[in-house]
């Protein structure tokens, strides 16, 4: 139970989020589909603000006019939206699957260690989380967690589930919001791709509502 292993993980965390973060810019972002993806996103977000202002401006008859307009750009535009997020979508689950390989070799490294003591004991619900994996035998087991400063219940051990998943929802965020490519603003994540006129009719006639799914 150390420092250098609780390190060690979250260095391995942000080597793995910085590689695919790299593979996927070389491999996807910077070739020229992406590009076009983008382009068209951005002219027809444009093009239907400009109806969006236009609309506000008429009265009567000429604003339904231009209704009509602008709802064929709304589905032109969540037709950009859905193919820019498609192209967002395979390095994400190819980076999960590579987290889960990742979490099985280190579960393989650190497989019954005591990885840090927490400073209170947790709630029975969470040390399912925290005590999942625990071997108190051997070298690194309790004879050496009892005896550090503070203990009061074996219930305080952590194991590396509880590190990893915590160095998941920080290191790995916010090395991806540094090195990652980040998806255009409007675009969402991947139920944007439901903002497709064609998957939102498809989602329809299996009984799914395109606009609850976004929400939720």
């Amino acid at each position: 139970m150390t420092a250098d292993d609780i390190i060690r993980v979250a260095v391995t965390v942000s080597l793995v989020q910085v590689g695919c973060d790299l593979l996927a810019r070389y491999m996807i972002f910077q070739k020229e589909p992406y590009q076009r993806a983008v382009s068209t996103l951005e002219r027809r977000k444009a093009q239907y603000d400009k109806l969006v202002k236009e609309f506000e401006g008429k009265t009567g008859k000429q604003q339904e006019k231009v209704k009509k307009r602008m709802d064929r750009a709304k589905d032109d535009l969540g037709e950009a939206k859905s193919a820019v997020a498609a192209k967002h979508t395979t390095p994400g689950m190819l980076t999960s699957i590579a987290f889960v390989l990742l979490f099985r070799i280190l579960g393989t490294e650190h497989s019954g260690k005591v990885m840090a003591v927490l400073p209170f004991q947790p709630l029975s619900l969470m040390r399912k989380v925290t005590l999942r994996g625990l071997d108190f035998g051997g070298d690194m087991g309790f004879n050496i967690f009892k005896e550090s400063p503070g203990v009061q219940s074996v219930h305080q051990a952590c194991s590396l589930m509880f590190i990893y998943l915590l160095c998941n929802m920080g290191v790995k965020f916010y090395v991806h919001r540094l090195v990652g490519q980040q998806t255009p603003e409007g675009v969402g994540g991947i139920m944007a791709l439901a903002e497709n006129p064609k998957i939102a009719k498809g989602l329809k006639e299996m009984g799914l509502d395109p606009d609850e799914l976004k929400q939720d």
